[in-house]
């Protein structure tokens, strides 16, 4: 197999087991290659954050990737940092799979980024933001006052989303969610939404004037303060492709990684 790795830069452990598994790679006659070249699987050593980003990055290049976690939650990973020998055992006996799952294609002003894995949110810095929400056209929220507005993919579902009130979505499910953050009306509710649809958000104006964030995947965007200013969030057109090990629960990693009741 080729493979690529990479670490985060800040992560010394996470260095130093890349070193140890080109190595051991090597030994076992596969090859490892840049970043910028082909290859058949990226495993990428780091937290939840920074194995986001290398999927969208690499995804483009129809390269799955693999997470270790070498950061504190590790969600998104196959496992810990000490446990990599273990982990690319498995994947050497081809013992895992590509799951493809959607991610987000954000809009502004006519330029395009993404994709984006987890969510895009727009959000006041301190306190209300008042918001025009349409869904393929169609109004579903007018004159929405709140704290901001999170659009999430199922696998963001379990971040941000969560945190605001909002649904848990099996990563297999393909589909958008929509969640306000701390709406004023109290029969204000998400809404899981078709993954072929269009999301509009339109911006009418903030408390004490100050700019509100558009962020995706925990990237600042654009500070937002001109009004009727329109941000439009849809599924981007390439498949995210995450590779996991074949034993991989998705329940039980939210009961140990986010505490879910058991």
């Amino acid at each position: 197999m080729k493979f690529i790795i990479t670490a985060h830069p800040e992560k010394d452990k996470a260095q130093e087991a890349k070193d140890s598994i080109e190595k051991w790679l090597e030994e076992k006659s596969h090859e490892v290659v840049s970043g910028d070249e082909e290859a058949n699987l990226a495993v990428v050593l780091g937290g939840d954050g920074f194995v986001m980003h290398n999927i969208a990055k690499f995804s483009q290049k129809d390269i799955p990737c693999l997470g270790i976690n070498a950061g504190e939650v590790g969600f998104l990973t196959s496992g810990n940092l000490s446990e990599w020998q273990e982990i690319l055992e498995k994947v050497l006996e081809n013992n895992y799979k590509v799951e493809e799952r959607i991610g987000l294609e954000l809009e502004l002003d006519g330029k395009k980024f993404g994709p984006f894995a987890n969510d895009v949110y727009l959000k006041h810095p301190t306190s209300m933001v008042s918001l025009n929400i349409k869904v393929d056209s169609e109004r579903i929220y007018r004159n929405l006052n709140s704290d901001g507005v999170i659009v999430s993919t199922p696998t963001g579902s379990t971040g941000y989303n969560v945190s605001a009130g909002g649904p848990i979505i099996q990563p297999g499910i393909f589909s958008i969610v929509l969640t306000p953050i701390c709406p004023v009306h109290l029969n204000i509710r998400s809404l899981v939404i078709n993954p072929n649809s269009e999301i509009e958000i339109e911006f009418l104006g903030s408390r004490n004037s100050e700019p509100v964030y558009l962020v995706a995947d925990g990237q600042t965007i654009d500070e937002i303060l001109d009004k009727n200013r329109k941000i439009i969030v849809r599924q981007h057109s390439k498949k995210l492709l995450f590779a996991v090990l074949d034993k991989h629960h998705f329940y039980k990693a939210l009961q140990d990684k986010k505490g879910l009741m058991k």
